[in-house]
């Protein structure tokens, strides 16, 4: 259920749980995606849907928006310093492969959270915005 174009019930409620208030990240706005992420395949390995992944846990950071982009970096596995890491894409591709990190994604610029199966972990850093 949406509660406007770019912000769902869900993440209202986890941005609530927070205390903050929903940043949308556009559906049609790039977010930086790791390669290891882009991976799994359409569907492949959601724990919402009972199915095992090794790319746990996911690792995302939200910078402040800028042009086109969300500030959203997210990343599975090792993490690298390498310009080619981050590969731009659309946020709306998220629901379909990584429906898991989309409550997450209205969270404000200067949040980063780690999730796993059975595991949440969402803090605010200050430098990140």
């Amino acid at each position: 259920m949406a509660v406007s174009r770019d912000v769902t019930l869900e993440q209202v409620e986890l941005c609530r749980r927070f205390e903050v208030l929903p940043v949308a990240a556009s559906a049609v706005g790039n977010t930086g995606v790791s390669r290891s992420m882009l991976s799994r395949g359409p569907g492949g390995g959601s724990w919402r849907s009972g199915l095992s992944s090794a790319n746990w846990p996911v690792y995302g950071i939200r910078h402040a928006l800028e042009g086109g982009t969300t500030g959203w970096y997210l990343w599975t596995g090792e993490y690298s310093e390498a310009d080619d890491f981050y590969v731009p894409w659309h946020t709306a591709h998220l629901h379909e492969r990584w429906p898991e990190v989309v409550p997450y994604l209205a969270l404000p610029p200067g949040w980063g959270f780690v999730i796993a199966p059975g595991y949440e972990d969402v803090w605010f850093d200050p430098t990140r915005v």
